[in-house]
């Protein structure tokens, strides 16, 4: 029994796992340190506080089953390390990146669920932040090292998926339904309750049903990987409110980004699109600029925004967590790179001086700049590197995937309420740009719905400024398939435009940050020092078994690295899977070079 998918092979033993709910990730292991600084309740608020991520009600989510027979939660933090590597927290907790929202919902749109009689605006929901995606772990001869930051292993589009079918099939299946309504409603179930959630849960069927269709492709992310700017774009175009909405395929899967030292950067994301932009008082920044680009992750990760035509400075109502992104981005702050353990083997000094040396020559200075692993302080420019030469740091090799740095630059859409608004929001922010048309760039619109967002949030933010200006401790709240056109692809390679190309930063950590390049295209740092033509085609992704030998994770097929990544197949390279970047002249490295680098690479 064998299925293909976009590149992925799901073998019959791995579907068996994967229905057994076996395989995966151990759970509450006892965890080396990673030496990242971080108090435990900065790492619990991490874990768990909210960004106004609204997925589903709490309440449905604790009745919930999983999808297939059998009566078992789904909300199980064994089983969804299992089979999306979610991290567990132990008993009585839900894994790490899963949160609780409660906030009043009178003013947002599709998360204005009524499902019970006399139910209070502020019902609790469940939703995402960021440590679902950024929470590393890796294991080794039966021991755990969390690493905080660092890029997780989570299947997000699958997670999503598996809850999406479990929704529908609890509609469809009475006795699924019946003790489903009996543990939302409780003391209130009666026929007249029981219609009205059923109501309210065609509503939210209905709503992902079309983030579904909109994302479709026949690209599969598997672990490790999701197409942030694809969703994001995504519900920026449907929040807009278009009667025809046009989809954007979320055919650009890129790996997580580690987020240590994110705060000293200029700029952010793969390709840079994101700047952070600091007002510092007595000495202390407030990063407006990383507020702006985490309210736009939260649309991404269902945050709610009511896009109504010009709000002036009421801005939109949504339920972007303007607090909590402010104090949660001041935690990163003093988030440090973890420290090679040295269970992992001792590092040798000599051969890592030699590295040090060839790094020197080859890869910092104009590239990737030498930052030391404990500076959490100097400030960094990132190089963006383009695919057609213009005045940026210069180009990217040949055969660098481009297919993330294309859709975020080249996607439109239908703007809908946002027609005939300045593309900057206000006046004063749209640089003379005349306004909106029937269709925009994305990018653009979400500029504009994240900057309406946050004037609807002026006071919170003025409060986060406050907090971060007087010195006040960080503490974030915890509530107990169509195919790329290949004229398309070809104008974004020979367009010069700073979006349209991908970042260097500082490498300190990057042994903990496998896969690498990008689109997470790459297993090891090994395999990265290698020419293109001889790195792996083919491998298995999912395990959390680590390899101190090459850096990264194992990646031999087994019950839990069930996931294959192919990069080609016979008609060349995969679309938004190709391995052949970051080749600056890599065959003309020895195996001593090489090795020498990684052992450069564990000091980091």
């Amino acid at each position: 029994m064998a299925a293909e998918m976009g590149g992925m092979k799901i073998t019959g033993i791995a579907v068996l796992a994967a229905l057994a709910g076996v395989g995966g990730c151990a759970t509450d292991k006892p965890a080396w340190a990673a030496g990242q600084g971080w108090s435990p309740a900065q790492q619990t608020g991490w874990y768990a506080a909210t960004q106004g991520s609204r997925f589903l009600p709490w309440d449905w989510a604790m009745a919930l089953e999983r999808p297939g027979p059998g009566q078992a939660k789904f909300f199980d933090g064994d089983w969804l390390a299992a089979n999306f590597r979610l991290i567990p927290r132990g008993t009585g907790n839900m894994p790490v990146g899963i949160a609780k929202d409660r906030q009043d919902d009178t003013n947002l749109t599709v998360t204005r669920l009524r499902w019970t009689p006399g139910q209070a605006s502020d019902a609790p929901w469940l939703g995402f932040n960021c440590s679902a995606c950024h929470t590393a772990e890796l294991h080794y001869k039966g021991q755990a090292l969390r690493v905080d930051g660092g890029p997780g292993l989570t299947d997000f589009q699958s997670l999503v998926e598996a809850i999406e079918t479990a929704l529908i099939e609890t509609r469809k299946d009475p006795a699924r339904f019946d003790r489903f309504a009996r543990a939302v409603l409780g003391t209130k179930d009666s026929p007249a309750a029981r219609l009205q959630l059923t109501q309210a849960l065609d509503q939210l069927n209905g709503w992902n049903a079309k983030i579904t269709a909109a994302n479709l492709t026949d690209l599969r992310p598997g672990f490790a990987r999701v197409d942030a700017f694809g969703h994001i774009y995504n519900k920026t175009a449907l929040l807009a409110g278009p009667d025809t909405p046009k989809p954007l395929p979320a055919d650009a899967p890129v790996s997580y980004p580690f987020l240590w030292n994110t705060s000293q950067a200029d700029r952010v994301q793969w390709n840079g699109i994101a700047h952070n932009m600091k007002l510092t008082i007595a000495g202390r920044p407030f990063d407006y600029g990383a507020l702006a680009r985490n309210a736009g992750e939260v649309v991404g990760v269902y945050g709610d925004v009511r896009v109504e035509g010009n709000g002036g400075l009421g801005g939109f109502k949504s339920s972007v967590g303007v607090s909590n992104l402010a104090e949660l981005e001041r935690v990163l702050g003093v988030l440090r790179p973890p420290v090679w353990p040295a269970a992992f083997g001792a590092i040798d000094q000599a051969k890592a001086a030699q590295g040090k040396a060839l790094f020197a020559k080859a890869c910092g200075g104009a590239c990737h700049t030498s930052l030391a692993p404990g500076d959490l302080k100097t400030p960094f420019t990132t190089n963006v590197y383009t695919f057609k030469g213009g005045s940026f740091a210069g180009d990217v090799p040949p055969g660098t995937d481009p297919v993330m740095a294309c859709n975020a630059w080249s996607y439109t859409a239908r703007t809908g309420n946002l027609e005939g608004l300045p593309t900057g929001y206000l006046k004063v922010a749209s640089d003379g740009a005349p306004p909106f048309g029937d269709i925009a760039p994305v990018a653009t619109m979400l500029k504009a719905t994240v900057v309406g967002s946050l004037l609807a949030r002026k006071g919170e933010i003025a409060v986060a400024a406050g907090r971060s200006w007087l010195g006040i401790p960080a503490n974030p709240k915890i509530v107990s398939a169509v195919e790329l056109k290949q004229s398309r692809l070809n104008r974004c390679l020979t367009t010069a435009d700073p979006l349209l190309g991908y970042r260097a930063r500082p490498l300190t950590g990057i042994w903990a940050t496998a896969p690498y390049l990008h689109n997470g295209s790459v297993p090891t740092l090994w395999d990265l020092l290698l020419p293109p033509a001889q790195r792996p085609a083919r491998f298995f992704v999912g395990s959390r078994e680590f390899d101190p030998v090459r850096l990264g994770y194992v990646t031999t097929a087994s019950a839990d690295n069930r996931f294959e990544f192919v990069t080609a197949d016979e008609k060349g390279p995969i679309a938004g899977n190709a391995n052949s970047g970051h080749d600056y002249g890599n065959a003309k490295l020895t195996d001593a070079d090489r090795w020498a680098l990684i052992e450069y690479m564990k000091t980091l």
